[in-house]
């Protein structure tokens, strides 16, 4: 019934990989068989083609996506959000896609909740602040900016309702092999059960028929293999509604493999600052990307 994810049956599902940093040198330890590639080139282009090789070249992205996105945590309601976007086209200034954090399907984040989660919380639907009339707001922003919207997805419920039947159905995963905060382990999902993508999917797909274009799947970093069959479950949806339209989601992490299978763009940001857009009504700042302030440009 396991088809790569984490779970105690599967030994083959974890990298008992053991690391340690010495002075110019990394050494490492890991138990049981594994393959080794090595790949020497004499070029980066030459040693990409070799990787691309092994695990299958990525497909192009939609165009929307080579253009400039304008990411924020904080819209307020759904004023702020045509503001926003009437400033970037009053002002000349370039933009294709937005893409909106918490707030566009819940009025609070899920950080501060416990293991059994809230009924106050809403892991799927649409924040009445932001989003009252979805698909018509969605529909007139292609249609009057002409910028394709994204919405964040965490990996993880909030909702009590909805982790009760997610255990019920075998569809979480098993905090003791991740990482991080228990509260937060304790509602993780395991993508990697067909059965759960199934379910996902069928939980997000008012979000496709609203016109929600792309995701930015966030935190998915206490499994390895989160990222890859979050986005399976995301691109089979998206098949299923729409076979020729091109899937593109934006992820924190990679994992290799994965560009045949999803299109998937690396937005991890170094520790160095950047400056706010003035298009957010906002004097230039600095903020360090760590904080949340730093998804407010991408």
């Amino acid at each position: 019934k396991n088809d790569g994810g984490p779970t105690r049956q599967d030994p083959k599902a974890h990298m008992n990989l053991v690391y340690s940093l010495g002075s110019g040198n990394i050494t490492w330890w890991y138990r049981g068989a594994f393959e080794l590639y090595l790949m020497p080139a004499p070029t980066m282009e030459r040693g990409a083609q070799a990787y691309f090789s092994l695990i299958g070249a990525p497909r192009v992205l939609p165009r929307y996506a080579f253009g400039f996105t304008a990411s924020r945590w904080g819209w307020k309601d759904k004023d702020d959000i045509e503001r926003v976007l009437s400033t970037f086209r009053e002002g000349g200034y370039p933009v294709d896609a937005f893409i909106v954090d918490f707030e566009f399907f819940t009025t609070f984040n899920d950080y501060d909740l416990g293991p059994g989660g809230s009924s106050l919380y809403q892991d799927f639907g649409f924040n009445k602040a932001t989003f009252p009339t979805p698909k018509q707001q969605l529909s007139a922003y292609k249609d009057t900016y002409h910028v394709r919207m994204g919405g964040i997805r965490k990996p993880r419920l909030g909702n009590d309702d909805l982790l009760r039947e997610a255990r019920r159905a075998g569809y979480t995963a098993d905090a003791s092999l991740l990482r991080g905060p228990e509260h937060i382990r304790k509602r993780w999902l395991n993508f990697s059960h067909a059965d759960t993508r199934a379910w996902y999917g069928q939980h997000l797909k008012p979000y496709l028929d609203a016109g929600v274009d792309f995701w930015w799947n966030d935190e998915g970093e206490a499994d390895y293999y989160t990222f890859y069959w979050w986005n399976v479950a995301e691109r089979d949806l998206l098949q299923r509604k729409d076979p020729v339209r091109r899937f593109f989601s934006l992820n924190r992490a990679f994992t290799p493999g994965a560009p045949p299978a999803i299109f998937s763009a690396e937005t991890s940001l170094s520790q160095k600052t950047f400056s706010a857009g003035s298009c957010f009504g906002q004097k230039t700042a600095s903020a360090k990307t760590q904080r949340p302030s730093a998804t407010r440009s991408v």
